[in-house]
Parts: structure tokens; C-alpha cells; sequence
């Protein structure tokens, strides 16, 4: 569950509550970097915003990441048929990980 206010241009608006999932694949590039791709999928009352980020990872230590990368937006509109209602848009993404518990999410 997240909390949004979103306003653009192309969209009249949102304040309120929605469901958010997703799925991500985390590919090892190096001993320090990795490549991790995303889809992360929200749904508000009358809107369904799809998120494709993919950005690149940099281990400080086993825990402790930062990323940076670039994510496609697109909106679209609830009805019988999903519909886009807005220009396909772009964003960047950065920030910092940390991994609280290493057997949350196991992988070789």
C-alpha cells in the first residue's frame, strides 16, 4: 500500500491510497556491480501507473548499495480495454540500499 499525490499536465490528479507489486531480476556485472531491472505496477481508482526502472548498483559493502538509472512511465486508463491516456514518460532514479536481512532474497 502507498499514499500518492501525483499532478502532471497529462493527468488531472491523484491524492490517496493505492495498491503497488512488482518484480525485479538483479544481474551481477562485477565483484561491486550489478545491473537490476524492474516492474513495478500501481493502481489507483481509475488509474494504472506501469514503472520500468533499470539502473546500475555499486556495492560500498555487503549491506550498503547505491544505484543510479533511468525509469519509463506509462499511464493508463481503467475501462474494459487498458488504454494509454499520456505521452510515455522518463525519470531518473538514485539513491541508497541497505540490506537489512541477506536470506530475505537468495540467489546464486
Amino acid at each position: 500500500m502507498n499514499h500518492s499525490y501525483v499532478y502532471t499536465k497529462h493527468f488531472d490528479g491523484y491524492n490517496g491510497f493505492e495498491w503497488y507489486a512488482g518484480v525485479f531480476s538483479d544481474t551481477r556485472l562485477s565483484e561491486k556491480w550489478s545491473l537490476q531491472n524492474e516492474l513495478l505496477v500501481s493502481s489507483t481508482n481509475s488509474k494504472i501507473l506501469l514503472e520500468i526502472p533499470v539502473v546500475l548498483k555499486y556495492s560500498l559493502t555487503n549491506k550498503l548499495n547505491v544505484f543510479t538509472g533511468t525509469k519509463l512511465d506509462i499511464v493508463t486508463e481503467k475501462g474494459s480495454v487498458y488504454r494509454v491516456t499520456s505521452p510515455v514518460g522518463f525519470s531518473a532514479d538514485f539513491g541508497v540500499e541497505y540490506n537489512f536481512n541477506k536470506h530475505f532474497f537468495h540467489g546464486k
